[in-house]
């Protein structure tokens, strides 16, 4: 199942799944953000009644025989923890480990303990997450989120159901997190003005609400420098600034859904 957030190659993307008698393309008409889209795959995958479901983002690449290896590993554990289970994840492939700094400081946070060949975690990204069927609609994705963290609210929320979220420690996946640019100071992580305010205002609204530690902003203060390292003078300055106050604003205010443009009101995502 393909949901289409409202792409202008639809046709191309239609005419790539043609033939493939187990995937389908289901338009949403409209860029309704991640968890919208989310939310109406899952919705009509569920008439098929699945045990899991697997969520993946368009650019991600699973190594082959990826899924039988996180759930061999998973009926390895007994079956009393794995009655505790939501959320099954996957691991990225040639990601660098992190700088023992960052990783004392950031990583541990989010990391409750090993279980077998998993980290169990206060989150996960969406991509290559197989998530327990039986949890829907008790759980979903929330919309007004738009994009960014709407994985980790609903790890939270998983959570919050007295379930675990776990990770293969073994990376079975290729899946780049945000693109990745030449400076200066060397390749960097770079997002869009437009995407550090929905970063910027979602990372704070679920700190607020106690679903992220206060260290993340460790990665938000670094996806800033990669910004002005690009944009360099007083206009990429002037527009990470505004980026950042709206973002601020609005996330301690707990204004969510797309973001309202000035001039008019748009779902604008750079």
């Amino acid at each position: 199942m393909v949901a289409d957030n409202g792409s202008n190659n639809l046709k191309e993307i239609e005419a790539a799944v043609s033939g493939q008698n187990k995937i389908s393309v289901l338009p949403l008409g409209s860029n309704r953000g991640i968890a919208a889209a989310l939310n109406a795959g899952v919705a009509r995958l569920l008439s098929n009644n699945p045990d899991w479901i697997l969520t993946l983002d368009q650019d991600t690449v699973l190594q082959p025989g990826a899924v039988e290896r996180v759930l061999d590993e998973f009926y390895d554990l007994n079956l009393a923890t794995r009655e505790t289970v939501g959320v099954l994840g996957m691991s990225r492939r040639g990601r660098r480990p992190p700088a023992t700094w960052r990783r004392r400081f950031v990583d541990r946070k989010t990391e409750i303990g090993q279980l077998g060949q998993f980290m169990e975690k206060t989150g996960l990204i969406t991509s290559g997450n197989l998530v327990r069927a039986k949890l829907f609609p008790a759980v979903s994705y929330r919309e007004d989120l738009f994009i960014d963290q709407v994985d980790w609210r609903f790890c939270a929320d998983v959570r919050r159901m007295g379930l675990r979220v776990l990770e293969l420690t073994v990376p079975t996946m290729d899946h780049p997190v945000g693109k990745l640019v030449g400076t200066a100071a060397g390749p960097k992580i770079y997002e869009g003005g437009n995407r550090l305010y929905y970063i910027t205002r979602n990372t704070l609204w679920l700190v607020l609400r106690g679903d992220l530690p206060f260290r993340v902003f460790y990665d938000v203060a670094g996806l800033c420098r990669s910004y002005l390292l690009v944009n360099r003078g007083p206009s990429g300055l002037y527009r990470l600034a505004t980026m950042l106050a709206a973002g601020l604003r609005d996330g301690l205010l707990g204004r969510l859904g797309p973001r309202v443009d000035r001039s008019r009101r748009a779902q604008a995502v750079d």
